[in-house]
């Protein structure tokens, strides 16, 4: 679309007048101040054009242009795609927002208010599609044009997640980025930490928790949920109940952007989803389909895409990220679509080509650096001992695939594990080279042992003298543990000085550590003795999702994962220390799992 001539600080000029059609004289007004603001940017000075002498015709061929100002002025404002297009500034190009076909068509029915009223259809909106589709940048546009062009005076504007640091990373700082790239917002706009405020309407953009006492009593303009499909907490269905739309103000809408969630544990979002679509996914009775993937009911309309494809989505980029996920991550994050929040971890299959039957368990090795960690279990439940080290082979079955994907240039997409920093070990440092990433690790396990209790209860003495073993056998760097049931035992460990180092499984740490392994196997970088307990441990684990990502559970009760979930904290720690300069023997490692 072509840029439209008009005023710098046009998108901002009628604000006070949108509740009703313009008048002659407000028209002329609005007029005057956009011929103002277009001299202005000329560099002319208005008091000295006031002064001078000027003929009856050439007044009104200056009040037909002003007119035509206006008129282009309105039609912007009331276009929120060519509001978008002639005002805001893509903060990663510094060149205006170029909407694809889909983005376009979804913002104008669902924002160009009614030319009489100025009000708008709906005042429940949902935006969903897989990943990397601009929903992020489509909730910003809806917020910055409702706020800054379309609403009245003291529009308030929300930006709702489940916590602080989602909506500080999403849509708020995207708003900020898009504001300080964009001449027409970052003159009349003061952007702070946690708002965005246009004083000359005395509005603002403003981030909101679960905390919902902080977001109760406003009467908000627009209200974006981030990623609704994880609000499953009671004070996240608080603040979804507290931030409704409102009848007093002329407009007031609730908009959502997000990804498909898990069946029977999204239920905000699911509740949402089935007022559109019914437990087959088809469209339910009273739905009026306006386009390929946009649907509306009542006030409510929705856009609900598996597929849609902007220029920057290809082929090549899809399957990488295949090779990435899980296949119900794969579903649900890149397919948009509903899954179980509970999925197999591994498949037998994938796991079998990470056997090498020419390996088996190192009995003795005193140089060879290692990293453990337990399981450890009281009663009933298995306890597991996992060693694995550095390993710089392959299997001759699984290299032929491993040529195929490094040729493919295969990046690894895991946030989590690049978070952490990617340094050389010191007898390999070479200037001339690039550190080795966390994508070149390779482990091998070394040893396992797998304590099943007598009479139902742990003896502990056994752990202690296996572990004390291990620091005989070879070079231990590190002896992760989870404290839960190993403290004392940690604590006689070390005045044996055995290295001992806290796991706690929190939430970050399990979804961390259980990413790890899954990426060892699925990419072949891990390399197992033929073991069937260990095997069928891992076989038995389950990947539970939640919005941090996936964790080791049970399949099922009577399943035992305690040699699987030892087997992911070893090869985390590995990870761990691989991405760190090496601290050599007899240097603490120090808190090498921070997340």
């Amino acid at each position: 679309m072509a840029r439209t001539k008009s005023p710098k600080n046009a998108a901002s000029i009628g604000g006070k007048a949108r509740a009703q059609k313009l008048s002659p004289e407000r028209r002329h007004e609005i007029a005057m101040k956009a011929a103002r603001a277009s001299m202005e940017k000329a560099g002319k000075s208005w008091e000295n054009r006031k002064r001078r002498p000027t003929t009856a015709g050439a007044l009104e061929q200056k009040h037909q242009e002003i007119l035509k100002e206006v008129e282009a002025a309105e039609k912007l404002l009331l276009d929120p795609v060519a509001w978008t297009e002639n005002y805001l500034i893509n903060p990663e190009t510094g060149k205006p927002f170029v909407l694809y076909p889909e983005q376009k068509q979804f913002l104008r029915e669902a924002f160009t208010p009614d030319p009489i009223t100025l009000k708008l259809k709906y005042d429940e909106v949902i935006f969903s599609a897989p990943k990397k589709r601009g929903k992020t940048t489509t909730g910003s546009i809806a917020l910055l044009y409702i706020i800054a062009a379309l609403g009245d005076d003291r529009a308030e504007g929300y930006v709702a997640s489940n916590s602080r640091e989602q909506s500080a990373d999403r849509v708020f700082a995207d708003c900020d980025a898009i504001v300080k790239a964009s001449p027409a917002l970052n003159q009349v706009a003061n952007v702070r930490n946690d708002a965005i405020e246009f004083p000359d309407k005395q509005a603002f953009i403003k981030t909101v928790t679960t905390e919902a006492s902080s977001a109760a009593g406003g009467r908000p303009t627009i209200i974006v949920f981030d990623e609704l499909w994880g609000f499953q907490s009671k004070k996240a269905h608080r603040l979804w109940d507290e931030l409704v739309t409102t009848p007093t103000t002329r407009i007031s809408v609730r908009f959502t952007v997000t990804y498909a969630g898990f069946t029977g544990e999204s239920e905000l979002l699911e509740g949402l989803y089935r007022q559109i679509f019914d437990e087959e996914h088809e469209i339910q009775e009273g739905v009026t389909q306006l386009g390929k993937d946009l649907y509306a009911k009542g006030r409510m309309l929705v856009y609900w895409s598996h597929d849609v494809r902007p220029p920057w989505v290809t082929d090549e980029w899809i399957e990488t990220q295949r090779r990435s996920y899980s296949p119900a991550q794969f579903a649900r994050i890149m397919e948009n679509r509903w899954v179980s929040s509970e999925s197999t971890f591994i498949e037998g299959s994938s796991y079998d080509m990470c056997v090498d039957k020419a390996l088996e368990p190192v009995r003795r090795a005193p140089h060879l650096r290692v990293w453990t960690a337990i399981d450890a279990s009281v009663k009933k439940d298995s306890t597991a001992i996992v060693t694995v080290a550095l390993d710089s082979q392959e299997t001759s079955e699984n290299k032929s695939l491993l040529d195929e994907i490094r040729a493919a240039k295969y990046p690894h997409a895991n946030p989590l594990i690049e978070m952490m920093a990617a340094l050389p070990w010191k007898e390999d440092f070479d200037d001339t080279k690039p550190p080795p990433t966390l994508a070149d690790l390779r482990v091998k396990v070394i040893d396992h042992k797998i304590i099943v209790p007598n009479h139902s209860v742990i003896d502990f003495t056994q752990i202690e003298n296996y572990v004390i073993g291990l620091t005989r056998r070879f070079h231990v760097e590190l002896v992760a543990f989870d404290p839960y049931q190993m403290v004392a035992v940690a604590q006689g460990l070390s005045r044996f000085g055995v290295p001992m180092y806290e796991l706690t499984q929190t939430q970050a740490h399990a979804v961390a550590f259980t990413e790890v392994l899954r990426d060892l196997i699925t990419q072949m970088r891990l390399r197992v003795y033929p073991a069937e307990d260990l095997r069928q441990h891992v076989l038995n684990a389950a990947a539970k999702e939640n919005e941090r990502g996936a964790r080791l559970i049970k399949r099922s009760k009577s399943a035992r994962i305690d040699a699987a979930v030892a087997l992911a904290m070893a090869c985390y720690a590995c990870a761990r220390s691989f991405s760190m300069a090496d601290p050599g023997p007899s240097e603490p490692v120090g808190d090498v799992f921070a997340v």
